[in-house]
């Protein structure tokens, strides 16, 4: 980076121009991180803010943002890009990227940094509006299954009550009871189909921490061990591999491989094979974090897995609501990932929840 001027209030002629009228947000911060310069569109944005800490202008906070770019270019004099989520001075969310380059003194220090700002908040509306469009599109399609699956459990309530009404007219204690118990599952039932779908039809903005997601894995298989032990099933997790911790809503990708696990357990309890196994793994490679739930049970035909995510699937016959997989599938893409299966009938499957870390949500990281 050549070295400045010395003066960053001197920017002659279409220089002078260009720094105020270029269609993005520019400030120059010094090593305060207090900005002594800014371009017309980021004050139209974000107000008044010479003098004033940037970490204040854009999100009012009141100490630096957790992995500030800015703080990273004045440690080592290098370019930095990151996403971040601010307020303007309206009060509306703000979402820009951000790309750091240092100003060089003569001396070859680092004098100042500037901030160019590239707003992204139609974008982030625009894949909102599609998510929301897409799950829309799914609920109206579930309903269409919920109504048979409702007019089954219905049929087993009838037959439950048709059997305690002949129990108590008859003195049959045994009859009762045996009607009772068929009430309370079909009631049970629908339950869980009722909250099952209002799971998955509410729109939902992912509560974000950061974790690692081995530390999610490792839950998993603590919470299933003694399941799937007692079906002759071996669940284990992969060798741990460091992982830098990422920004996920935990209860979400929790729900995400309850469902996969639960899922898996059920395919191996029904296959004939002697040795049953589900093997978790999380990797990261080239910015993707993979987790990947796989199992050696009875496969999903080809034609299943085509539409295995846009329509009811359950591995649980009448216990199941098949809306874990759509619920799956919608978590996944509220955090900018993907989910893909790979199966072959009669060898298991394969279950992959990609991750790409630079589309996962923004950490809420006011103070």
């Amino acid at each position: 980076m050549a070295p400045y001027n010395g003066n960053i209030e001197d920017f002659p002629g279409e220089s002078g121009i260009l720094f105020e009228k270029v269609p993005c947000y520019i400030a120059i911060l010094d090593r305060d991180y207090k900005i002594v310069r800014s371009n017309e569109k980021l004050r139209n944005t974000f107000g008044s803010c010479r003098g004033r800490h940037c970490y204040d202008v854009y999100k009012k906070r009141s100490v630096v943002c957790e992995k500030c770019p800015t703080e990273m270019t004045f440690h080592d004099g290098q370019e930095h890009t990151s996403t971040h989520v601010g307020i303007n001075k309206v009060g509306d969310e703000t979402h820009y990227i951000v790309t750091t380059s240092p100003l060089m003194g003569e001396n070859g220090n680092v004098d100042y940094v500037m901030e160019i700002l590239t707003d992204i908040t139609q974008i982030k509306s625009l894949e909102k509006d599609k998510l929301e469009a897409e799950r829309l599109a799914a609920v109206g399609q579930t309903v269409a299954g919920l109504a048979h699956s409702v007019k089954n459990i219905l049929m087993g309530v009838e037959g439950g009550m048709y059997m305690v009404e002949v129990g108590i007219n008859k003195g049959d204690q045994s009859r009762t009871a045996e009607g009772w118990d068929m009430l309370q599952r079909n009631i049970t039932k629908v339950s869980t189909l009722v909250k099952d779908f209002l799971s998955f039809a509410k729109g939902r903005k992912p509560v974000v921490k950061l974790i690692d997601p081995n530390v999610l894995l490792d839950d998993i298989v603590e919470l299933y061990a003694d399941t799937a032990s007692k079906m002759g099933i071996e669940l284990k997790k992969t060798r741990k591999k460091y992982m830098a911790s990422a920004p996920l809503d935990p209860d979400a990708i929790h729900t995400c491989l309850t469902n996969l696990v639960s899922n898996a357990i059920d395919t191996c309890h029904i296959s004939s094979k002697d040795k049953k196994i589900v093997i978790l793994d999380a990797v990261e490679d080239g910015g993707n974090i993979t987790i990947s739930v796989s199992d050696n049970g009875s496969g999903i035909d080809y034609d299943i897995q085509k539409k295995i995510f846009t329509t009811f699937f359950t591995t649980k016959g009448g216990n199941g609501t098949g809306l874990g997989l759509l619920t799956t599938r919608k978590i996944v893409q509220e955090h900018g990932g993907k989910i893909e299966v790979e199966s072959i009938p009669g060898k298991g499957s394969v279950f992959k929840i990609v991750l790409p870390r630079k589309q996962l949500p923004v950490m809420n990281d006011s103070p």
